[in-house]
């Protein structure tokens, strides 16, 4: 897989506003994070750019560069000139991305994928694997395979930090499974105290689905950043994430968006949406009513569909018509600018798209529908998007012990 760089919405990865002058030790490292914040944007600029962008002098920029060149947070190229006048090449000056590397994970129901990433969040190594292997034991798997992935990559400095999605309700104050989507031997462990103990760094554990609602917002250029997004995903499991202007929704509990849970309008006397809505369900539902290929899961089944297959053709029917129900009163809950289908549906979403937008076309201003670009990569790219905060604190503790 090619490296791919994140998009970062992290707390200090935005525009700078002017500083005070360097005075303090306070000062020096707020002013310090203003001008990584500039060359995180910009990738490299001059000590001019530097201090138009930040309102520093050149002479505190200066200043600063030296400090974050011996801390090896920034790498500085061309001519030292104080005043960069004509003829002079100016100094330019770099975020070094290899200060720091941090781990993520993505546990699904059917495959789990590790990367590694670098500080500007572009990842560098990745590997993937049955989440059967797994096993119950969560923590000792994962540590094994990201530090096969670290020597793999040749890496060997310090992972700062690790962020898993995982398909299951996590608590968010706890980092605990609470309850998975489909491997139920998960309930109850501790995974972030133990897999924080087992690689000697911080770690962040949350719901899958968040996750990919995090790297799809990201994704979406076009924007101005505060929208409402909805996400939904359907696949093996089926769930949704949640951006409320521009920012990330998870429930007092860390459980919003479990969408199998919901219980739909007395449908075939079907207690939930995951009895009829999940890849499993729906294998049992072509079985049930007479289907005679060997279907195995969501692709398989689209393709029956669009080969003639009329059993499929109907449980492909039964679920497009569920899955408009449920874009529909997401869009009734959340009035979001943009709705997403992602999943491992989304790759035949021509099947589903037709009825989602007919239901969506009845709301007074609908949303924009839209299919994942991601793919299977959206929970991964999320879970290096909600790392970068471990990422920021290691370099804030860079500079605290400076």
């Amino acid at each position: 897989m090619a490296a791919q760089k994140v998009k970062s919405v992290g707390p200090w990865r935005h525009a700078a506003g002017a500083q005070a002058p360097l005075s303090s030790p306070i000062v020096r490292r707020s002013n310090a994070l203003t001008v990584l914040r500039v060359l995180q944007r910009k990738g490299a600029a001059s000590r001019v750019d530097l201090a138009r962008e930040t309102g520093l002098t050149s002479t505190t920029v200066y200043r600063l560069a030296e400090h974050l060149a011996k801390l090896n947070l920034i790498v500085i190229t061309g001519v030292d000139s104080a005043r960069e006048g004509a003829g002079r090449r100016p100094t330019h000056y770099r975020f070094n991305p290899a200060i720091a590397a941090m781990a993520a994970a993505d546990v699904g129901n059917e495959t789990t994928r590790v990367a590694l990433a670098d500080a500007y969040g572009a990842i560098f190594a990745t590997d993937q694997m049955p989440t059967s292997t797994l096993g119950g034991d969560l923590t000792n798997p994962l540590e094994h395979r990201i530090r096969q992935l670290a020597v793999r990559a040749s890496y060997s400095g310090h992972v700062v930090g690790i962020s898993v999605g995982i398909a299951a309700i996590v608590d968010r104050e706890t980092g605990v499974v609470v309850r998975a989507s489909q491997h139920r031997e998960w309930d109850g462990v501790a995974l972030r105290e133990q897999l924080a103990t087992a690689l000697g760094c911080p770690a962040s554990i949350s719901q899958d689905d968040h996750l990919a609602a995090l790297a799809e917002f990201a994704s979406l250029t076009s924007y101005l950043g505060d929208e409402t997004v909805v996400v939904v995903n359907q696949g093996k499991g089926l769930g949704a994430g949640f951006i409320i202007q521009g920012r990330p929704y998870f429930g007092a509990h860390g459980a919003a968006g479990r969408l199998e849970s919901w219980l739909p309008p007395a449908e075939d006397g079907s207690p939930s949406l995951g009895d009829v809505m999940t890849s499993d369900a729906l294998i049992d539902s072509y079985q049930r009513l007479g289907g005679k290929e060997s279907i195995v899961d969501g692709k398989s089944l689209c393709a029956a569909a669009r080969n003639g297959d009329a059993v499929a053709r109907q449980v492909v029917h039964n679920l497009a018509t569920r899955l408009g129900r449920v874009f529909y009163e997401l869009a009734v809950a959340f009035d979001p600018d943009v709705m997403i289908l992602g999943g491992g549906f989304a790759g035949s979403h021509d099947l589903f798209e037709p009825e989602i937008s007919r239901r969506l076309e009845v709301r007074p201003r609908p949303p924009e529908f839209l299919v994942s670009k991601l793919g299977d990569q959206a929970v991964i790219l999320g879970a290096v998007q909600n790392g970068l905060e471990h990422i920021d604190r290691h370099i804030a503790a860079l500079l605290e012990s400076a």
